[in-house]
């Protein structure tokens, strides 16, 4: 039964609708997607131009059980102060999601739930659940549990900072060495001679 006035469902193109489109089978558009050097030149621009016009989108679901690609980064973000937001981990995020989209993949933001402090369990559930093609990790500290324990289980991981010597890492890292060195010459062509550092508690590896 129909509720009156309410609007009829949009019917989602298929790729059936673009092989007909683009006077082509359904095996070719499959090709044009997922192998394109498969395809004559020619008719991947056709099958393109179908995609586009029709604007068709892949079904995501199907293709994860086909490959076993989620296309979905997990990113455990870390606990920040909202009375004192941490500015440079808001732009990761942001460049990290549009970095994410550019390679046609999602970021599902991870964290503890109220009250808990193990990340641990967090990484076992998404892993469990295949929710995630890996990891991303910020705020890195030497001897990292993320790191051990995500290596330990076997998802692939990315991390913003460095664990420890022989542990487990893959990373990128600001040069705080060569930004020191920098606001060190910053102020001194500015005539300081006597400079004050005030640093974090935390001993980090790469300072």
């Amino acid at each position: 039964m129909t509720t009156p006035g309410a609007r009829p469902a949009r019917r989602v193109t298929t790729i059936a609708d673009v092989a007909r489109a683009a006077e082509v089978s359904r095996q070719t558009v499959s090709n044009a997607l997922n192998a394109p050097h498969r395809v004559r030149p020619d008719t991947l621009a056709r099958v393109n131009a179908a995609i586009e016009r029709l604007g068709y989108r892949p079904d995501q679901s199907a293709r994860s059980l086909r490959t076993g690609e989620r296309r979905t980064i997990g990113y455990l973000a870390p606990v920040d102060d909202p009375f004192d937001p941490n500015p440079l981990m808001a732009g990761f995020l942001e460049a990290l999601v549009d970095a994410a989209g550019a390679v046609g993949h999602h970021v599902l933001l991870l964290r503890p739930a109220a009250g808990e402090q193990d990340v641990r369990a967090v990484i076992d559930g998404v892993v469990a659940a295949r929710q995630v093609d890996g990891l991303v990790l910020a705020d890195v500290l030497p001897d990292d549990p993320r790191a051990a324990h995500a290596a330990r289980v076997g998802i692939p991981f990315a991390a913003f900072g460095r664990t420890g010597p022989g542990l487990p890492q893959h990373w990128a890292d600001i040069d705080n060495t060569a930004a020191t060195a920098g606001i060190a010459r910053h102020l001194a062509a500015r005539g300081h001679r006597r400079v004050a550092f005030v640093g974090a508690a935390t001993t980090l590896p790469w300072l």
